[in-house]
């Protein structure tokens, strides 16, 4: 299962860079102006997909394994 597809991060941004894609589209991405990113009190009720998804039952958690320090495989 993931997490995440092309259209919830499609979504994220938007929501933290509201106009940056149609931006980027144009190829004028670096011409975003940073003072229009998301105040986080604005986003803070916003839950995200990838939440319920973490949440459900089905879900499966991805086999990490923990590499100690200085131990490389």
């Amino acid at each position: 299962m993931f997490l995440c597809d092309r259209q919830q991060w499609t979504s994220d941004v938007e929501l933290y860079a509201p106009g940056y894609l149609a931006l980027e589209a144009e190829g004028r991405g670096g011409e975003y102006p940073l003072t229009r990113l998301s105040v986080p009190g604005r986003i803070q009720a916003v839950k995200k997909q990838v939440m319920s998804r973490v949440q459900d039952p089905n879900f499966t958690h991805p086999n990490f394994s923990f590499i100690p320090p200085g131990r490389f495989p």
